[in-house]
């Protein structure tokens, strides 16, 4: 990793199928967190964090509380709307 980014995690971000690329987040961070962080970078504002699932690439739900570090090995996130949220 470079000096900028010590101890930062590299995750590709997908919301709602649509890659965003790579970005940086701390590992410290909770999901929580991460949720709103990537949802405005990526500019998907129009539901509020909360409507929003974090799920790794085998579609589970992630557990809000836990931090980044915590859930080694994932390379992608993917942010999906919940059920029955934004017409679905």
């Amino acid at each position: 990793m470079c000096e900028g980014n010590s101890n930062k995690i590299k995750l590709e971000i997908i919301v709602n199928g649509k890659s965003f690329g790579e970005m940086f987040f701390p590992e410290g961070i909770e999901l929580i967190g991460l949720r709103s962080e990537a949802l405005e970078k990526t500019k998907n504002i129009g539901q509020p964090p909360e409507n929003w699932d974090v799920k790794d690439a085998n579609g589970n739900i992630l557990d809000l509380k836990k931090h980044l570090s915590e859930i080694a090995g994932i390379s992608q996130l993917w942010l999906t709307l919940k059920a029955g949220i934004g017409g679905r």
